[in-house]
């Protein structure tokens, strides 16, 4: 499980502008006054090669001419736009004409960020390049925000030692599959004699024992299952769209893949067994609570305890609606 990053991005070295214009003289302009700015630049004649060179370079802006031998700039912007790895990357076109409304309107509409009229004052060509670097730096610390809200949500969701969701995560699917007014199941899960294995071989050991039921679990459900640890030795499946039948089924194939589990000769753990208990919501009428829910579910497996262990036992279901 990755740790969330508290470090937001940051470039390395001088920021890069690729300059694709088949004009030499304001090419050399550019990249001279460009230079002694501060930035690391590249430059092209023609757009021949543009993705080739762009992906070698990455630059951090592309000040491209609109009329270019063979494709255009805008034909360009397009084709970086469409490239994984570029899509991204400001770009400000160039135009010569005063009144070209219509390329410089295509040029926005293709995904350009900005344009310029040559000839521009080297001052406001600088300004222009620093606010396309400023907004993107902006764009990517805010994915870099987005990213890291993700990644803490998701581990605040996580079970630390077994890396399946927690408590908080499995009553939320529960809640939201009943909210969707589908049919439910619940399976709770106790690993029988728990606490002999922690008083016997010791806590480091339990720990490996928890760890590997969550995998055997993890191996023997479907897609959409949702697997939790409720605290302990207690685990949850959540089953959307999974009739009382099914459940009962899938609990006994939890059941068999924990009873399998072998251990290294070096720990002498023994195997382990589960006891289960199995509930379902038919997805008819009125949704129950998700507390309700997992209580029906908790009787059953205190059922299946108290009949000896290591084996399933389904809850009576609610009757239908009429």
């Amino acid at each position: 499980m990755s740790a969330v990053n508290t470090i937001p991005p940051s470039n390395e070295g001088p920021e890069r502008i690729l300059i694709v214009d088949d004009d030499e003289a304001r090419r050399r302009l550019f990249r001279t006054f460009l230079s002694k700015s501060g930035f690391d630049v590249g430059e092209l004649p023609s757009g021949e090669g543009l993705l080739e060179t762009a992906n070698a370079q990455r630059p951090d802006l592309i000040l491209m001419d609109i009329m270019l031998p063979g494709r255009t700039g805008i034909e360009l912007t397009r084709e970086v736009r469409r490239d994984p790895d570029l899509g991204r990357t400001p770009i400000i076109l160039m135009t010569a004409a005063l009144d070209d409304e219509n390329s410089i309107v295509n040029g926005l509409a293709c995904g350009a960020d900005d344009y310029v009229v040559t000839p521009i004052g080297l001052a406001e060509l600088k300004a222009r390049i620093r606010v396309q670097l400023r907004n993107q730096r902006d764009r990517q610390l805010l994915r870099w925000a987005f990213e890291q809200r993700r990644q803490f949500k998701d581990e605040s969701r996580r079970d630390p030692l077994t890396g399946v969701s927690n408590r908080r995560a499995g009553e939320e699917a529960l809640q939201d599959a009943l909210a969707r007014r589908e049919p439910v199941a619940v399976a709770l899960l106790d690993l029988d004699h728990f606490k002999r294995i922690n008083d016997t071989y010791g806590h480091p050991a339990g720990d490996a024992v928890l760890v590997a039921v969550a995998g055997a679990l993890e191996g023997a459900v479907r897609g959409d299952d949702m697997i939790a640890r409720f605290g302990g030795e207690e685990f949850a499946v959540v089953a959307p769209s999974t009739t009382l039948e099914a459940a009962a089924e899938l609990a006994e194939r939890l059941r068999e893949r924990v009873a399998r589990l072998t251990f290294p000769s070096e720990t002498a753990i023994p195997s382990v067994t589960v006891s289960i208990g199995v509930t379902a919501w038919h997805g008819f009428g009125e949704p129950p609570e998700p507390a309700a829910l997992i209580a029906e579910a908790d009787r059953a497996l205190y059922d299946a305890k108290e009949g000896g262990r290591d084996r399933v036992v389904v809850a009576q279901p609610a009757p239908l609606p009429e």
